[in-house]
């Protein structure tokens, strides 16, 4: 088989595993929706990198194969995703910097 042929291959099965996430999801509670929406927003972050990555032929092989690939990603990501909540402390920390010195600005405007 080609690198391009395991490339689609791999491609249709990571989109079949989002869509079928999807309409489970579809069939939960908006209360089950709502739990699972950080979920929902990783994985398809997750799919979009997957789908445009460049892979050996060996880490294609050993994706194709990984069943439930997204969700095995999702879960390993989970237990170590202290990371991503630094980066959210950090942007929230700068966006409060921001907003105290436009307040600043302002304020030394008011002034003069």
């Amino acid at each position: 088989m080609e690198k391009y042929d395991k490339i689609s291959l791999l491609i249709d099965k990571i989109e079949k595993e989002m869509k079928n996430f999807e309409e489970q999801l579809a069939c939960k509670t908006p209360k089950e929706v709502i739990k699972n929406s950080y979920k929902l927003t990783c994985m398809q972050i997750m799919c979009d990198y997957l789908v445009n990555r460049d892979f050996t032929k060996r880490e294609l092989k050993i994706l194709i194969y990984k069943k439930n690939l997204l969700e095995y990603c999702y879960n390993d990501w989970e237990k170590s995703h202290g990371s991503f909540i630094n980066i959210l402390e950090e942007s929230v920390d700068d966006t409060i910097i921001l907003m105290k010195e436009k307040e600043n600005k302002k304020k030394n405007m008011e002034i003069k």
